[in-house]
């Protein structure tokens, strides 16, 4: 083995021991809820296409966690459905869902968010 190939190992390596602490730490690894299912009167869907492995869904997590009104996310990893619940007394603004989404890197292709279905960007509300 040259040195190039143990470096090349050596940096894998490091991230994925990073990623297994920070997960430790925080606890917010990518969460394993069955986002498929029929969501309930609140509960907020999106289709993400990209999502590959468990710092793609942290990525996406964190970002659509820093929209106004999201109480929490969850990601099914397998399927590429984010589910987001919103705070009870303030719902987020699609628009700014989807933008959540492409800022973290990753292509929505729906969202579903009180009986409306988006395959494309939502106008925000003036």
């Amino acid at each position: 083995m040259n040195i190039r190939n143990f470096w090349a190992i050596h940096q894998v390596v490091k991230v994925f021991v990073l990623f297994l602490l920070l997960t430790i730490v925080t606890g917010s690894g990518p969460s394993r809820v069955r986002a498929q299912e029929p969501p309930d009167s609140g509960t907020i869907q999106l289709k993400v296409d990209g999502l590959i492995c468990p710092f793609c869904t942290f990525n996406v997590e964190k970002q659509l966690r820093e929209v106004p009104g999201v109480q929490s996310v969850s990601t099914e990893l397998e399927t590429g459905w984010v589910t987001v619940i919103p705070e009870k007394d303030r719902k987020p603004s699609p628009a700014a869902l989807w933008d959540a989404v492409v800022r973290g890197g990753f292509t929505p292709r729906l969202l579903r968010m009180g009986g409306q279905e988006f395959d494309a960007r939502p106008a925000r509300k003036n």
